[in-house]
């Protein structure tokens, strides 16, 4: 949702509010539907955004014992934001390249997945609205890994020199590297948290 949107929202919350009030009516309860927990660059991130994509993460946290269960939650949640960040700053990145996510890369991507967990991709895409993925968000979470790997392809792996690592080794100096190019970019955007 662009700024515009969120401040036409809110204008229009406001002026229900008053002209409810001049009227002489109650105020009407307001319950908050969404809400700005981040920006990058200006760009929020909303808290819908957020839950849509804790809701399938959500059923491990039922799994927590109950005292440490709102802990779990909030340090989910605190995971997801700093991921949807990460993400946006990768998005920037990639435009900035000139990189983009195929439709055949994601498709690609979906049947190496499947591949891998020793399935075809229609047993994937069960298993995956099994946890709370349409097949649309599904293949949206695989096109945001795509693009990550893309931009890490090109911005980070060619950096590493691969000489005498072992291929953990490398996969290790990989995550320290993309932690590091992440932060070079946050660096260079403005961005508010406000979870």
């Amino acid at each position: 949702m662009s700024p515009l949107r969120v401040w036409l929202a809110s204008a229009a919350v406001v002026t229900a509010s008053l002209l409810s009030h001049v009227a002489g009516a109650e105020p009407a309860k307001r319950t908050v539907v969404n809400r700005v927990v981040a920006s990058v660059d200006r760009e929020p991130i909303t808290w819908f955004e957020l839950m849509r994509r804790a809701k399938p993460l959500l059923p491990q946290i039922e799994q927590v014992p109950e005292a440490d269960r709102e802990k779990a939650r909030e340090q989910l949640m605190r995971q997801l934001l700093d991921k949807l960040i990460a993400e946006r700053l990768i998005a920037m990145r990639a435009q900035e390249l000139g990189l983009a996510a195929s439709d055949e890369a994601v498709e690609r991507a979906l049947q190496t997945v499947a591949q891998r967990s020793k399935r075809t991709v229609p047993e994937l895409l069960v298993e995956a609205k099994k946890i709370g993925y349409t097949e649309a968000e599904y293949r949206e979470e695989l096109r945001r890994d795509v693009l990550d790997l893309l931009v890490l392809a090109r911005e980070v792996v060619p950096k590493i020199n691969r000489e005498g690592l072992s291929e953990k080794e490398f996969e290790e100096k990989v995550v320290r590297a993309k932690v590091d190019f992440l932060n070079a970019l946050a660096s260079q955007h403005s961005i508010e948290d406000r979870l």
